[in-house]
């Protein structure tokens, strides 16, 4: 039992010497972002960022499988050592989830063009990722079909239906409304939450900008930077009541003049 416990201690510290050295990288790339200008130097932050990721990945995925055999072990035995070990594994998966934010926004464009369902889409994220007491309506005006990244399309609007699910706090309702405008495609996700803090709305889409006490602030840089890579924009208009955000994405395979 005394070797287990030693082992454990020693994860625990790797782990926390990791998670150190992510929030001291965080920091750094938030603050970096702060002083750049230009596109060329946003990707080279990101190429950065990507390094650190993979630098802070490998030692984390070891901490996470000797956590769980740690918690596997100690479960019939000792419950309050294998709660610590469930601690340290849920701090990792979080760590994980950080990297992972990190290295989908400095991932280079690398699009595939299909045809993509948008109502479909939409329909699936709002019943995956919307909480059980928010209301949800989505409404369809012209044909909801352009040539895009699925995958990238999908995170886009996942990103979107959390962020107005997160500022309604499990309860409100969320109307989106997918609409044809010439060669566009424009989605637009309008709740009835808080509304947008004036302190924050020319930054919400810069990296590492939230208002939430957990979280990256990638999660709309990463909407700005899928639908640029579409050929399209996100944008806040202001509102009285609630938040709006659209999503306009330019459909290719569409060649006649609004």
């Amino acid at each position: 039992m005394s070797d287990q416990l030693s082992h454990f201690q020693e994860t625990f510290t790797t782990f926390n010497r990791i998670s150190d050295s992510l929030r001291e990288a965080y920091s750094e790339l938030r603050d970096r972002v702060e002083e750049v200008g230009n596109l060329e130097q946003l990707a080279a932050l990101g190429e950065m960022a990507a390094g650190i990721a993979h630098e802070i990945r490998n030692p984390l995925n070891a901490v996470e499988g000797f956590a769980g055999l740690l918690h596997r072990r100690l479960a019939g035995t000792d419950p309050q050592s294998a709660e610590y070990a469930s601690k340290v594994l849920a701090g990792v998966r979080d760590a994980n989830a950080i990297i992972t934010d990190l290295l989908d926004f400095a991932r280079p464009a690398e699009l595939s063009r299909e045809p993509v369902d948008l109502r479909a889409l939409v329909a699936e994220v709002l019943a995956e990722v919307t909480s059980p007491d928010v209301r949800t309506e989505l409404t369809v005006q012209g044909a909801p079909e352009l040539q895009g990244d699925a995958r990238r399309l999908r995170q886009a609007v996942r990103n979107l239906v959390l962020n107005a699910d997160q500022a309604l706090s499990g309860a409100g309702e969320l109307v989106v409304t997918i609409e044809r405008v010439g060669r566009d495609v424009v989605l637009r996700f309008e709740d009835d939450g808080p509304g947008i803090a004036p302190s924050v709305r020319d930054r919400l889409f810069h990296p590492f900008v939230t208002t939430k006490s957990e979280g990256t602030g990638l999660g709309l840089a990463m909407v700005h930077k899928i639908a640029m890579q579409h050929g399209g924009r996100v944008s806040c208009p202001e509102r009285t009541r609630g938040a709006c955000f659209e999503l306009r994405l330019r459909d290719r395979e569409v060649s006649h003049a609004d």
